[in-house]
């Protein structure tokens, strides 16, 4: 079973069982169920279509060898954009997030603490609250909950740059502090 199709069925199922976080959809594993079963932020917004890719994640630090290779990440691809897993994504950097209520919390090194709402597709970075787009669900890789944000809105709040390698099919994520791995 490929990674996309047992995503679609994990929130298909989940969309059944009545998950409070995922709309109502149909009770089928077809990718037309996988759109619809899928929560999107900002509200009011839908998914037209999503595919689920695992590929290759490089974290590179400032050092040398200062590197975590990830062989197994999963990212979302829709309306033309990549999303990416930002619970991960900061498991990998080291940075410590916390949840209350619906909120995602967490302070990357010298910078303003950000909060993410992805019920309601709101990210607040010191103060100033903006619509970002969200889509949360179950990870193939690791069958936790994730969130999944733009590789734009990631970049931005973690201070990192993003590189795509179409040839690899992996992610380059550069960070300009040591990493401690």
């Amino acid at each position: 079973m490929t990674a996309r199709r047992r995503f679609a069925t994990t929130l298909v199922a989940l969309a059944a069982i009545g998950a409070p976080w995922l709309p109502a959809g149909p009770a089928s594993a077809e990718e037309p169920a996988l759109a619809s079963a899928l929560t999107s932020g900002p509200p009011g917004t839908s998914t037209s279509s999503v595919k689920t890719t695992v590929v290759g994640m490089t974290l590179r630090g400032v050092k040398p060898f200062d590197r975590l290779v990830i062989p197994d990440f999963d990212i979302l691809q829709t309306n033309g954009n990549r999303l990416l897993p930002i619970l991960r994504t900061l498991r990998f950097m080291g940075i410590e997030a916390r949840s209350s209520g619906p909120k995602l919390s967490f302070a990357p090194e010298s910078s303003t603490p950000i909060a993410l709402d992805p019920d309601k597709g709101l990210l607040e970075v010191g103060g100033a609250v903006r619509e970002v787009e969200t889509v949360s669900g179950i990870s193939d890789v690791t069958g936790e909950s994730e969130i999944y944000i733009p590789e734009s809105v990631v970049a931005e709040i973690l201070g990192v740059g993003i590189d795509w390698n179409p040839d690899l099919y992996e992610i380059t994520i550069r960070s300009s502090r040591p990493l401690d791995v």
